[in-house]
């Protein structure tokens, strides 16, 4: 019995072959696995992972876990010489994953740019938390852009355009031999590949459609309203709606640049739009009160819009305070821990 159950084994591992996964834009960005038997018997040991994107992306990752946080993440980007720089990084939240050294990480052949195609064929060590039996959670971000033509393992990487999370079975991703399982792949989308379009889009954009309809329509079309209609209710009625906007574009503004300062350098340019877009909703609101006095409002209403101002002004004043007093969030980097063999353990 023994000896049948041997050989069922054998054979399924004589037809076992990596597994991949595809997502991002036409799903032409995909990642492939591949679980040596020998490590799939012990649960622990060498690990095979493919990356493969167009060009048109300028960095693309892979992390295990279901989150960012503790994440262990690859980076492939180009280096701007034919070949590719892997980047391993340390996922904390939502913030620019920063680079941490993995002795068991490691480019190895098959690697490089081809056919308008990045590809990073990766050797890792014993990865932590890894069940090599059964089904295991990982997410995948990409941004797409000019390339970053650097060897830096440090660079800084702007925010993601999209973003995605699934679960890979391990148990049909392994192979017989110990060595490199990608060395006769092509660049083509991998056959059988599972799929999954991903989380697209950026708020940012959805700040600069709301801010542009405001100041460009919402704005000018208020104004005209008072010497075309002669009715200062309806000019401030719509003005009123106008405002609530602008609010709502800034709070989108604030929610990018929360994601995005943590992924880029901040610049000068960065810091006077930042500046004038709070000395506008300054103005417009001590504008409001004027144009409330001179269409000759009852006190209630000047009241009412004064003290929903202030308040305002004061809810902003104590966030911004907040922010300095608390200064640039500064995070205590654990580093890789490294078992005996000094494999990376993923802190999932």
């Amino acid at each position: 019995m023994k000896s049948l159950t041997r050989i069922a084994i054998a054979a399924a591992l004589a037809v076992s072959h990596p597994t991949s996964y595809c997502n991002g834009k036409s799903n032409k960005m995909c990642y492939t696995w591949a679980v040596p038997s020998s490590t799939a018997s012990s649960n622990s040991g060498n690990l095979f992972i493919r990356i493969q994107a167009p060009v048109e992306y300028q960095w693309v990752s892979l992390g295990t876990g279901d989150k960012m946080s503790g994440s262990t993440m690859f980076v492939i980007y180009q280096d701007g010489t034919g070949n590719v720089t892997l980047s391993t990084r340390m996922g904390h939240g939502h913030e620019m994953p920063e680079h941490s050294h993995m002795r068991s990480v490691r480019l190895i052949e098959g690697s490089g740019v081809m056919n308008k195609t990045v590809v990073a064929n990766i050797h890792c060590g014993d990865l932590g938390n890894m069940r090599f039996k059964g089904s295991n959670h990982w997410i995948s971000a990409w941004k797409t852009g000019s390339s970053l033509h650097t060897t830096d393992i440090d660079a800084d990487i702007e925010e993601h355009d999209g973003h995605n999370s699934f679960s890979v079975d391990f148990s049909s991703a392994v192979v017989n031999s110990n060595s490199n399982p990608f060395i006769h792949m092509t660049t083509a989308i991998p056959s059988g590949a599972a799929s999954g379009g991903g989380g697209e889009g950026n708020i940012s954009t959805i700040h600069g459609i709301i801010m542009s309809v405001v100041f460009l329509l919402g704005y000018p079309l208020g104004s005209l309203l008072m010497p075309i209609i002669g009715k200062w209710f309806i000019h401030a009625t719509w003005q009123m709606i106008v405002f609530i906007g602008m609010w709502a574009g800034f709070v989108t503004g604030k929610l990018a640049a929360d994601r995005s300062g943590d992924h880029q350098r901040r610049t000068g340019i960065s810091h006077a739009h930042s500046w004038y877009g709070r000395a506008l909703m300054i103005l417009g609101i001590v504008n409001g009160g004027l144009g409330l006095q001179l269409a000759g409002a009852s006190m209630k209403l000047i009241i009412g819009y004064s003290v929903v101002g202030l308040v305002t002004f004061l809810m902003y004043t104590a966030g911004a305070v907040r922010k300095m007093l608390r200064g640039p969030k500064k995070h205590q980097h654990e580093p890789l821990k490294y078992n005996g063999s000094y494999s990376a353990v993923a802190l999932i």
